[in-house]
C-alpha cells in the first residue's frame, strides 16, 4: 500500500528533458522501497522550447506533488536538477509531505561567465564529457530569448523560498559547472533553514552530474541519502 511506501519525484532542469535523468531514474527504480515519478515540463517536449510562461512550469511541480498526495503518498523526496532544484525548493516550502531534497546543481544563478571562458580556451575540455559539451550548445544556440527571459524570471520570483525549506537536503554542485557558477552553494548555505543539510562537492563536475564521469558515484551518494540510516552516516562526504 502506498502510504507505507516512499515517492520520488525527479524534476529536470531548463531546456531538459527526461532523458538527462534517465541513468538517475532507472537505477532508483531497482530500490524497491521507492516509487519513481517524473513528468516533462511544459514545453520541454521538444528540443527547442518556446511560447511557455514561468507560471506554467510552477503549475506543473504542483500538480505533480498534489498527483501524488491524492495518490496515497505522504513521504515524498524530491530530487531538481538545475532550474528543477529552484521548483524543488518551493515545494519543500509549501508540501509538508515532502520530507527529503536534493538540490542537484540547483539554478538559484545561472550562466556560468568564467567556466564559460576557461571553455572557450579548450573545447576539447567539453568533449570529455559529451553530455555536458552538447548541454553547453544547446543553451547557447537553441533557446528562443523570450524563453531566457521566463528563466530568468522564475529564479528571480522563486529564489526566496530557499529560506523557508525546513526538511532535510542534500546540496551537490560540480565545481566546473558549465552552466550555474559554482559559488551558487553558498547562496544556499547562506540561506537555507533547514539544520540538515549536507553540502557536496563533485570534483571537476559538469553541469548534468547524473550524465558525467561520476554518474554512478553520484547516483549511489544521492540513493544512500534518501535511504538514511548507518549507512548514510558513514558515506557522506564533502567531496566525491
Amino acid at each position: 500500500m502506498k502510504w507505507f511506501r516512499k515517492a520520488i519525484l525527479i524534476i529536470h532542469g531548463f531546456s531538459g528533458s527526461l532523458s538527462d535523468n534517465e541513468y538517475l531514474m532507472n537505477q532508483l527504480e531497482l530500490n524497491s522501497k521507492f516509487d519513481v515519478y517524473a513528468w516533462t515540463l511544459p514545453a520541454h517536449e521538444k528540443n527547442i522550447i518556446n511560447k511557455v510562461k514561468y507560471n506554467d512550469w510552477v503549475e506543473a511541480v504542483e500538480n505533480q506533488i498534489n498527483y501524488l498526495i491524492e495518490h496515497g503518498y505522504h513521504k515524498i523526496y524530491v530530487i531538481g536538477h538545475s532550474m528543477g532544484g529552484l521548483l524543488a525548493g518551493y515545494l519543500a516550502s509549501k508540501y509538508p509531505e515532502i520530507k527529503k531534497v536534493v538540490f542537484l546543481s540547483a539554478a538559484y544563478d545561472y550562466f556560468s561567465s568564467d567556466q564559460y571562458k576557461e571553455d572557450f580556451k579548450d573545447l576539447s575540455n567539453l568533449r570529455d564529457d559529451e553530455a555536458s559539451y552538447k548541454n553547453f550548445f544547446h543553451k547557447i544556440i537553441k533557446v528562443p530569448i523570450t524563453t531566457i527571459i521566463q528563466f530568468r524570471k522564475l529564479v528571480s520570483e522563486y529564489k526566496p523560498y530557499i529560506s523557508e525549506v525546513k526538511q532535510e537536503a542534500l546540496v551537490i554542485y560540480g565545481d566546473k559547472d558549465d552552466v550555474v557558477p559554482y559559488k551558487t552553494i553558498e547562496y544556499i548555505k547562506e540561506n537555507i533553514k533547514s539544520q540538515k543539510v549536507t553540502y557536496t562537492t563533485v570534483k571537476d563536475g559538469r553541469h548534468v552530474l547524473v550524465r558525467g564521469k561520476k554518474k554512478q558515484e553520484v547516483i549511489d551518494y544521492i540513493e544512500s541519502f534518501l535511504r538514511g540510516g548507518r549507512k548514510w552516516k558513514q558515506m557522506k562526504k564533502s567531496e566525491i
